[in-house]
């Protein structure tokens, strides 16, 4: 039985170290702003833990967002110290390509250095390639 008075995350977060990356799978839903800035936080301190300076998300999220919030949770994500993480995140929910388009515009317009990808080994390949600071205004 279910205590309902216990807040429920409204997420599963893994993290794994893996060979030259911290890697981050994540699955929830629906509420995309409140339950994003969590489990982005928890990546922050696994990131800040670790020293980690490459990061892998694999992300099911569930639900849709509007333009509005992802502009603002992208812009929450440079404060929490990812503006000098390499992060590339494969979207398997349902946020629209459009939607994932246009956070990974805001994030590189605010200085951010990191791809959207649909594919895990396409991630990977970019996240593990040599760095190339003329990369992050591509």
């Amino acid at each position: 039985m279910t205590d309902s008075s216990t807040p429920q995350p409204g997420y599963v977060l893994q993290l794994e170290e893996r060979s030259g990356y911290l890697y981050a799978h994540v699955t929830g839903g629906p509420d995309f702003l409140d339950l994003s800035r969590r489990f982005w936080s928890e990546i922050a301190v696994a990131c800040r833990r670790t020293g980690a300076r490459k990061l892998l998300v694999e992300a099911a999220l569930f639900g849709t967002a509007s333009v509005m919030d992802v502009y603002q949770l992208v812009s929450e994500l440079l404060g929490m110290g990812f503006a000098s993480i390499k992060i590339a995140y494969v979207n398997k929910g349902t946020l629209t390509e459009e939607i994932m388009r246009f956070a990974e515009t805001v994030a590189l317009n605010r200085g951010a250095w990191g791809r959207v990808f649909t594919e895990v080994a396409l991630a990977e390949q970019w996240l593990l390639a040599a760095e190339d600071p003329l990369e992050k205004i591509t």
